[in-house]
């Protein structure tokens, strides 16, 4: 469903997210908003989702939304 969407999802390892020094055009699935990886990103104004936000939304063939906030659920 994410790929016929134009979405190529890819898995990122903890060192990677933590090296990165700009938030780009990138969204992160996070599956826990605690730690040092979610104060990483955090800090560099990433767009982040819980998994059962992007389920629901998967769900109701829509877009995520556009929130300036991490959306967990």
């Amino acid at each position: 469903r994410m790929e016929s969407a134009g979405i190529a999802p890819q898995w990122i390892t903890p060192a990677e997210c933590l090296s990165l020094q700009s938030r780009g055009r990138n969204v992160f699935v996070i599956p826990a908003f605690r730690g040092p990886i979610f104060q990483h990103l955090s800090d560099l104004k990433c767009k982040l989702y819980g998994p059962p936000i992007v389920l629901q939304y998967l769900h109701k063939n829509t877009h995520l939304p556009r929130w300036s906030h991490p959306g967990f659920s």
